[in-house]
């Protein structure tokens, strides 16, 4: 969980409850507000998928235009008759076809995998704080890896444009191959090239280093032996505080969670390890030093899980790379009834039934991914298994890419 507060400005990764919550997917939030705790000004939301170089334009922008003593922060939004064509001025630059009607203004990319809109429409201007019913709106991908970014009517235009920018800028970016799905990898140029951190394989080939041969010092005459120290009971250790690696929420009740029965009966994964607590740890592969971690991960909402988090883990170089594979991307719960779509994909830890949460879940697609990643770090591949009360394969989606926690 990242956050930054000022008494005025709000930015936060998901998890952190110091943005206005909604049912949605978003992983970043930012929101303005004229004083500390007043309703947001404006708020803008990228979900997981989006590529953090636009993130990062929006946020480059706003640190830029940010006055701690002034409000010029807050202002600079389009006004309700002006022209919101200048604003999007990068992608029309790029020859994007523009679709300008009376109630909205779309932009699309010339290959069509790219889109952004400006909505004309009376919105409700709270709903566009914690929805996706906003004023501006901008999205790319193929479909089901697809990512998308939205601003609410009063957020400064120079941010949009900002992001924009970034959105039709040609100039390569680094990527794991691995994360790369097959629709990404037909309309991508990729170009091999030495990445800034080691792969999966450079991990894999590493070997543990004997220590050091210890030397001799001489050591001053021995004296009378100290008095011995008084006996006291020992004090129980406290696993979270300890160690840092363990996830955020090994200290909760796994039993809320039922994770022994999860990872063991109802998730089909072929690798071997052991459970602790809410955690499965899976055995290294022979010769690496490398240790896969899967756990749940909380939405913003309290014992709200929104899918698996896979951690990689050295003992040398400590967290590795991090991995979250939602419910909802696998269409692990589409077989729910419930009137509530955010709710159809999460489970929820808290409700207080002695059932597992998860119970009802097809994770058959969840696990092809989970195997995906493990095999990318050196992971034998599991023999394939005929299993007739399971349905066919989905496609796996490579995961989405987020940071640790």
């Amino acid at each position: 969980m990242t956050a930054m507060c000022t008494s005025r400005l709000r930015t936060s990764e998901s998890g952190s409850a110091t943005c206005p919550r909604a049912g949605d997917d978003a992983l970043w939030k930012i929101a303005a507000y004229r004083e500390q705790f007043a309703r947001p000004h404006w708020a803008a939301a990228f979900n997981t998928a989006c590529p953090t170089e636009y993130v990062t334009a929006f946020t480059t922008g706003l640190v830029a235009s940010y006055d701690p003593h002034g409000d010029a922060f807050l202002r600079g939004g389009l006004g309700n008759y002006r022209d919101p064509t200048p604003v999007l001025a990068p992608m029309l630059e790029a020859d994007w076809i523009i679709d300008d009607r009376r109630t909205m203004l779309k932009l699309t990319s010339p290959d069509g995998l790219a889109g952004a809109w400006y909505d004309r429409r009376d919105l409700d201007p709270d709903n566009e704080l914690v929805s996706n019913e906003t004023r501006w709106g901008m999205w790319g991908g193929p479909p089901r890896v697809g990512w998308y970014a939205v601003f609410s009517h009063h957020t400064p235009t120079a941010l949009i444009t900002a992001t924009a920018a970034a959105v039709v800028d040609p100039a390569p970016v680094l990527r794991w191959h691995g994360e790369l799905t097959r629709s990404v990898r037909q309309h991508a140029q990729a170009t091999p090239v030495r990445p800034p951190a080691p792969t999966p394989g450079d991990t894999a080939r590493t070997h543990w280093r004997p220590a050091p041969t210890l030397g001799t010092v001489s050591a001053p005459p021995a004296g009378p032996p100290p008095p011995p120290a008084p006996a006291s009971r020992p004090r129980p250790a406290r696993l979270a505080a300890a160690d840092p690696a363990l996830p955020f929420d090994s200290t909760r009740n796994p039993m809320s969670l039922h994770a022994e029965q999860f990872f063991t009966e109802a998730l089909p994964l072929r690798i071997q390890g052991s459970v602790v607590g809410n955690s499965f740890y899976a055995v290294p592969p022979p010769g690496s030093q490398i240790r896969l971690r899967i756990d749940f991960y909380e939405t913003i909402y309290h014992q709200k899980f929104g899918g698996l988090r896979l951690t990689v883990l050295h003992p040398d170089q400590g967290k590795i790379d991090v991995v979250a594979l939602s419910f909802k991307e696998y269409g692990t719960f589409r077989a729910r009834a419930t009137s509530a779509s955010y709710d159809r994909h999460v489970i929820n830890a808290g409700s207080g039934r002695s059932e597992p949460p998860w119970k009802g879940g097809d994770f058959t697609a969840l696990a092809q991914a989970v195997h995906a990643y493990a095999g990318m770090w050196g992971y034998p591949a599991p023999k394939p298994t005929v299993r007739s009360s399971q349905r066919a394969a989905l496609p796996v989606p490579a995961p989405s890419r987020v940071r640790g926690r």
